[in-house]
Parts: C-alpha cells; structure tokens; sequence
C-alpha cells in the first residue's frame, strides 16, 4: 500500500505545472530526511510574518515543481446534544436570587446549561447543583457567571455555565442577582462532547495604558509586531487586587481604525478567577482591550499572554531532500489541489524540519505603472494638453471673427 501511495504521488507531482518563483518574495528550505507519502511541518511565526495573505501565499515547491498541500488547523471537535427537560418551581428566594429545579425525567449524561432572557445589560452569578431526589443536593458548579453586554451599535453574551459531567436527574439554578421570576424565560440542559483545540503561545506583550474619565474606562492597546498572526485566545497578568468588570476586545491594522472582535467577563475573586478567554481568531498585528471601571479604580493589567490554534502542512513527500516554502506574495489566491491521497493518509504522519525564511533572489518587484511612477510628468501633460486645446480654440474664434 506504502509503495502505491508513493507511486500515486510521484505520478501527481510530475504532472503539477512548473512554480515561477519570481512573484514570491520569500523562501523557507524544509528537509524532508525519508521518502514517505506524506509528512508536516508545523508552521511558526516566521511563516505567518512572511505571509501577506493570510497563508493563502504559501507554497510548497521542489526543483520548481508545486507540490500539492493540505493546511490542518487544531481546532477542536464539539458536538451538543439537547435533552428533554420540564422546568419545576421557578422563584425568587429571599437571600439567595431566583431558583428553579430543572427535571430531565430520566438519567442521561449532561455538562451544559443555557437560559435565554430578555433581561440586557447585566453580570450575574450562577449557582449549579444536581441531585437524584430532588431533596438531597450536590454543588455542580459555584459563582458562574452570565452576562450581557449590549450597545447601539453591538451586543455581545455569554448565557450558558459548563460544569462536570453528570447524570443525575435533577439540576437546580440559582441565578443570585435576579428577584423577578420573568426574568429567566427558559433553559436548556445538553451534552457537550469535545477534543482539546491545541494552542501554541505566540508572544507575551506589554501594553500602553490609556484613562478615559468620560466613559470611565481604560484601554490597553498590545503590538504584536507584524500583520498576519492569527490568534484567538489570550490570558491576563494582573495585579493583587479584587474585581469583576466587563470587557471589550477590539483588533486592528493600524493601531487607529478599531473593529470589535468580543465582549467578555474578567474577574480576580476569592473563589472565582476568569483571566483566560477565548474571541473569534484576529489576524490584525495591534490588540486593545477595554475595561469598564464604573465607579471603581482601574485595575493594572501587567501583560497578556496571546494564544494561536496550532497549524500544520501535510504535503507529498514522495522524494527525500529540498523542498522550499515560498510565501509572501500579496497578490497570490488560495491554492486548490486534488488532495485525495493526503486525505487517505494515516492521522500520524512524520515531520519535516523547517529552516530560517530568506530572501528570494529570483524574485522580481511588480512592475509600478508608468503612471504611478511620473504622477508630476502626467499632471505637466495634462496641463499642457489642455493649454493646446485652449490656444486652438482661442485661434478658430479669431478666424471666424475676422471672416
């Protein structure tokens, strides 16, 4: 099977059409140490700092011939599955906020709660507890929290509490903020089922502090160095001190056009810290959050800590020796291969080792158009053409006049 793998890829690359590497500014060597079908490399910042198209750039070339790829992002698996549930004695308790008892009428397995609410604008404390009686309970999870945070022109929430697996029938919530049963209009329970997304740290940045009194907020805006590192989760160094405060999670390019990414909840309690969380990924080389205070005295954020999914190549491998990645090509589109055997290909393949990036010296810049490279002569011919039609004109009207 080994042999006709290697064959299929010999026979794929051949017919690949020839690389013409002058539109790719930079070059990476990989060794590949065995003929093998298949084999990876795992892409590091250099990779990304040399990308101008979010990696749809890169290719993977040997003696000039492309070689077909796959790019495997380590994201995880989640499945959920909802579960049947009757909703019991929903109401406020005196000290304690608004109960309900959630009854699965049966024993399947569940580790998620989520409510829906019209209720905006808030940050609640949730309590957890299962039981199989009803009467005897067992604390699933303590100080959870909701929230939501709305805006005129966003609203970002997070209505649901994870807690260990159990099979219990019952699930009681306590919501401690809340003394109107309306407020919670429903809740589910489910199963959530997942694999471990893998992370890799990129870079521990500090930030530029900035006090906005008016909004009663504070900025930290984080550089990261370049254009093009993706990164989706990051994780808060912050001083001894106490609290619980909303926060806004903005990216950007230039450090002066902000577009929003995530809201969120961080807190630094005795029996609760939340100083990790995850937004949808930024690929923008600047970073800011905001923090609202409220009445409170800003917190001193030290650093972050800045979190990519991990990102891996598989590539045919068919030959041992040279191969190079080319990457940094801002006109380039993402490639399309027939990837049917990388597919096939066992889950664990061995890895390639990948060089220092260098410059491409068969690269040539694209060619500026002549008018992008003489604006000062094209505004000169402009005007002179136009002096021409002028005294053209001016000289018919004298003929006519004098006629």
């Amino acid at each position: 099977m080994t042999k006709l793998l290697l064959s299929v890829f010999a026979v794929s690359s051949l017919l690949q059409a020839d690389f013409d590497p002058q539109h790719w500014q930079y070059r990476t060597p990989i060794q590949v140490p065995l003929a093998v079908a298949v084999c990876e490399i795992k892409l590091d910042s250099s990779v990304y700092r040399h990308s101008r198209a979010q990696l749809h750039d890169v290719r993977i070339v040997r003696g000039d011939v492309e070689i077909p790829y796959e790019l495997e992002v380590s994201a995880g698996t989640r499945d959920e599955v909802d579960l049947p549930l009757t909703m019991l004695n929903k109401a406020v308790v005196p000290g304690h906020g608004l109960e309900v008892i959630l009854d699965l009428r049966g024993h399947p397995q569940h580790n998620r709660l989520r409510i829906a609410t019209a209720q905006k604008n808030f940050r609640e404390t949730v309590r957890i507890e299962t039981s199989d009686d009803a009467r005897n309970w067992s604390l699933a999870r303590s100080e959870a929290v909701i929230f939501d945070i709305s805006r005129q022109d966003r609203t970002a929430s997070d209505l649901t509490v994870e807690y260990p697996l159990s099979t219990r029938r019952y699930v009681r919530l306590t919501i401690s903020g809340w003394t109107d049963p309306a407020d919670l209009e429903s809740a589910w329970l489910s199963q959530v089922m997942e694999t471990n997304a893998v992370r890799d740290r990129i870079a521990t940045l500090i930030p530029v502090v900035k006090q906005d009194p008016n909004t009663k907020t504070t900025s930290y805006t984080f550089d990261i160095g370049w254009q093009g590192q993706p990164y989706d989760e990051m994780e808060l160094s912050v001083g001894p001190e106490l609290f619980f405060r909303s926060v806004e999670v903005f990216s950007s390019r230039d450090a002066k056009s902000w577009t929003f990414a995530a809201a969120t909840v961080i807190s630094n309690r005795p029996d609760d810290t939340h100083l990790q969380f995850q937004f949808p990924e930024q690929w923008s080389r600047y970073l800011k959050l905001a923090i609202a205070n409220g009445d409170s005295p800003p917190i001193k954020v030290k650093s972050v800590r800045i979190y990519a999914l991990q990102r891996v190549i598989k590539f045919s491998s068919a030959q041992p020796g040279h191969y190079w990645l080319y990457s940094e090509n801002s006109s380039a589109n993402a490639p399309h291969y027939d990837l049917t055997q990388i597919a096939a290909s066992p889950h664990t393949v061995p890895s390639a080792s990948l060089g220092p990036p260098e410059l491409n010296a068969r690269y040539q810049p694209p060619q500026v158009p002549w008018t992008d490279r003489n604006p000062h002569l094209l505004t000169g011919l402009v005007i002179a053409a136009a002096a021409v039609m002028i005294l053209v004109t001016v000289r018919l009207l004298l003929r006519l006049k004098t006629a």
